[in-house]
């Protein structure tokens, strides 16, 4: 009797409800405040804003849904005796989403602790590698957590169902109605318990099990990586220095926030302390930090790349596309203005950036050696500078020695070499200054197969001679107009001289001619145009050049940039330094 009344006693109903409403309750105002303090935390607290801290949020926004929906459904339910209350499209609609909301929530907390756990893993066991879960994929990695959870547990919404029963009514399963017979509803939890719990719980298990092997098996602090002795004390590599240009600063800050710097203090020892920040600052940077090789001395800060001299590499430009492009420059548009200095100017911008778009260039780094420097020479002088580093190293007799036959050796072949050189020049000289002038006179280009015939003031010409008096003429009477000196007008009159160069014309076929037969040894003028490249498009540049020459011609005017040349003094006879 006294059992029986025992067990009566501790199974009663009432007491069991008032026992199950306190502790639920109590469950309730702790989730609350405790989730809500996490969320206000990281919110106010800008430096707490961390990709885990804000995973650790989403876990508490989730846990809140949890708290509200699960235990108000189920505080109803045990002051209800498992009733549904409430019926209709709204009972419907509360009794999917409360058990749906409940799983939900579940598998997003699961979800957020393997994310976490796989960041610390990546952050133990790869210290130095930027972190796997950035600011920006935080969120993203969010919005994914949410749509997986929903995707999975989405059949809720239609397999439960408010039924009326001979107890009342009841929020239930009703998986025949919603997907019919051939769907297996112990498969389907049976996929989600493993999907949902054992794999999430195996796969951190063992994620934290290799952190812990990790963090066993590291050495301690103070002892300097091999790649840093390695790197300190060969000297004999090649010099390597950091990109800063392809760095990311982003990734770079966050890795260096995240890197264990208490691990550096361990030991109460400044000297090891200060080895191990600067390990640590080191090994983040060339993890970071791309490095390229510094093959030779850097220039001056004032000796850019613009002032380098960069010719146009003609070896690796395709001339079909050269001549396309050439093909569809809008020539029309550098002859809008009524002026043909402008019109040149336009013309060259145009050639110029047509060709830097298509043509790669080089930069000329060093000039040529001098003919007497030869390549046995150039050995001569690069074993001297080697001995004599080894000389400076460690002084001895033998290596004096040495060093005198050596030097000696040397400035004695330079200057035989250089004596060589003098006599095949003058030799080479004898032979051709006398044809100097011979040869060039016959090689002068036959002005009367460019220009036609044409007249000035009623005279005729067809030689060259006669043909250039005529041009002087023509141009000395337009230069030499008279000025209105009453008005104060330093423009010339309106009036045109009589006689003009109208005649005086070109063609494209002629000026293709021309282009074709430029001597590509020449030099560049002032609008750094090659000969190549105006051979190589002489077709697409007739054109607009022959354009240009009868413009010339018919306003009786040179352009500024044809007048401009590049003079380079030479050098006679005297002294160098006496200006003249």
């Amino acid at each position: 009797m006294n059992g029986t009344q025992s067990m009566s006693t501790c199974f009663n109903p009432t007491a069991e409800k008032i026992g199950s409403t306190f502790a639920y309750c109590l469950l309730s105002v702790v989730s609350l405040a405790g989730n809500t303090f996490i969320g206000m935390i990281v919110y106010r607290t800008k430096t707490l804003r961390t990709p885990i801290n804000i995973l650790i949020v989403n876990m508490a926004i989730s846990d809140l849904w949890y708290t509200i929906i699960f235990f108000t459904k189920r505080l109803t339910e045990i002051n209800n005796a498992g009733h549904w209350l409430i019926s209709g499209p709204l009972g419907q609609a509360l009794c999917k989403l409360s058990v749906f909301a409940v799983d939900v929530s579940n598998l997003v907390s699961v979800q957020s602790l393997v994310l976490i756990t796989v960041d610390r893993f990546v952050a133990v066991v790869f210290p130095l590698r930027s972190p796997s879960i950035s600011s920006k994929q935080c969120w993203f990695f969010i919005i994914a957590i949410w749509v997986v959870a929903m995707a999975v547990y989405c059949p809720y919404l239609f397999a439960l169902k408010v039924v009326e029963d001979s107890e009342g009514l009841a929020c239930r399963f009703q998986w025949n109605d919603a997907f019919g017979e051939s769907f297996s509803s112990e498969g389907y939890f049976l996929g989600t318990v493993i999907v949902v719990t054992y794999v999430p719980l195996v796969s951190i298990a063992i994620l934290y099990f290799a952190i812990a092997l990790t963090i066993k098996s590291q050495k301690s602090p103070g002892e300097q990586s091999p790649n840093l002795q390695s790197g300190r004390s060969c000297k004999s590599s090649p010099r390597q220095v950091y990109d800063f240009k392809k760095v990311n600063l982003e990734d770079l800050n966050e890795l260096f926030h995240w890197i264990p710097w208490n691990g550096a203090f361990l030991e109460d020892d400044v000297n090891s302390a200060t080895v191990n920040v600067t390990d640590l600052i080191l090994a983040a940077a060339d993890d970071c930090i791309p490095k390229f090789v510094v093959k030779k001395k850097l220039n001056p800060p004032w000796i850019t790349r613009e002032g380098l001299r960069q010719v146009y590499d003609f070896k690796k430009v395709n001339l079909e596309d050269l001549n396309e492009l050439f093909h569809w420059i809008p020539w029309n548009g550098a002859f809008l203005e009524d002026d043909v200095n402008s019109a040149t100017v336009n013309v060259t911008d145009l050639i110029l950036a047509a060709a830097d778009d298509c043509i790669p260039k080089f930069v000329v780094k060093k000039k040529l050696n001098p003919p007497w420097i030869t390549r046995e020479g150039l050995r001569l002088v690069k074993k001297k500078r080697k001995l004599w580093g080894r000389l400076k190293s460690g002084a001895s007799i033998q290596l004096r020695e040495r060093f005198k036959q050596l030097r000696f050796e040397t400035k004695k072949l330079i200057r035989s070499n250089y004596r060589e050189y003098l006599v095949k020049l003058s030799e080479s000289l004898k032979d051709t200054i006398p044809s100097v002038f011979g040869r060039f006179t016959p090689s002068k280009p036959n002005l009367g197969d460019y220009l036609n015939r044409f007249f000035y003031e009623g005279v005729s010409a067809r030689k060259p001679s006669e043909q250039a008096k005529l041009l002087n003429l023509h141009f000395h009477s337009v230069f030499s107009k008279s000025y209105d000196l009453e008005h104060g007008d330093s423009h010339p009159k309106e009036e045109v001289a009589p006689g003009s160069l109208i005649s005086v014309a070109t063609c494209p076929s002629e000026v293709r001619n021309i282009l074709a037969k430029l001597n590509l040894n020449k030099a560049a003028g002032v609008d750094s145009i090659p000969a190549r490249l105006l051979k190589c498009i002489a077709i697409e540049l007739a054109k607009p050049v022959s354009w240009l020459f009868n413009s010339s011609f018919t306003r009786a005017i040179v352009p500024q940039l044809w007048k401009q040349a590049n003079i380079s003094p030479i050098h006679k006879d005297g002294d160098t330094g006496v200006e003249k």
